[in-house]
This record gives C-alpha cells, structure tokens and sequence, in this order.
C-alpha cells in the first residue's frame, strides 16, 4: 500500500482502539459497535448477540489469536477491500 494508505489504516486502528492499548481488543470492539449501532441508547443489541458480533470479528481479523487486532491485522483485513480509503475518510476543521 502507499504510505497514505498506511497513515489512513494507522489512524483508523487507533480510532477503534478506545482503551489506547495499542491493539483494538474486545473491549474495543464493544464500545465500537455500542457506537455504530445507538446500542447504548436504543438497546438494538443484546449481550449475548455483542458478543457473537465480536466473535465473529476476532475470528476473521486476529489471525494469532492473541483476542486483539494490531496493525498488520487491521492492515490484512483493509488490504482485502480494495475501496478501504474511499469508505473512511476523516475531515479536519
């Protein structure tokens, strides 16, 4: 990838990494889809479905089971959709 899209994936790991770890881990992920969903307000997810969604997550993404997703995973993940850039974009005011 071009070092845009490196500084992209960076920035957009440590966006989702909420804990500041270092890695995005299932934590992480929670507060993620409690976000993305209104989870918190409209309770559109139970417990136990958060937690298949995550499942779901870390099996396809931590590919050293280590239950978090660093950098080269994140990159792996980003490098299978072709249009990663194109989908987040940040604005600076």
């Amino acid at each position: 990838m071009k070092d845009k899209d490196e500084t992209l994936l960076q920035v957009e790991k440590e966006k989702r990494n909420f804990n500041d770890n270092g890695a995005i881990d299932r934590s992480d992920l929670s507060q993620f889809l409690t976000l993305i969903t209104g989870n918190e307000i409209h309770k559109t997810l139970n417990e136990m479905e958060m937690r298949i969604i995550i499942d779901m997550i870390m099996e396809d993404i931590d590919m050293d089971g280590d239950e978090r997703i660093n950098l080269s995973e994140f990159h792996h993940i980003a490098s299978k959709m072709p249009d990663f850039a194109s989908y987040f974009t940040m604005t600076v005011y």
